[in-house]
C-alpha cells in the first residue's frame, strides 16, 4: 500500500490589514491541523 506525507500548519490568526477590517481570528484552524496529523 502506498504511503504519503502531509504538512499541516495551523494558524490562530492572520494579519487583519489584509482582510478589510476583519479581526483575523481563526477559530479552529490549529485544531483542524492537529486532527489531520
Amino acid at each position: 500500500m502506498a504511503k504519503g506525507f502531509a504538512l499541516t500548519i495551523g494558524l490562530n490568526a492572520v494579519n487583519p490589514k489584509h482582510y478589510g477590517g476583519w479581526s483575523g481570528e481563526l477559530n479552529a484552524c490549529e485544531a483542524d491541523a492537529e486532527d489531520m496529523a
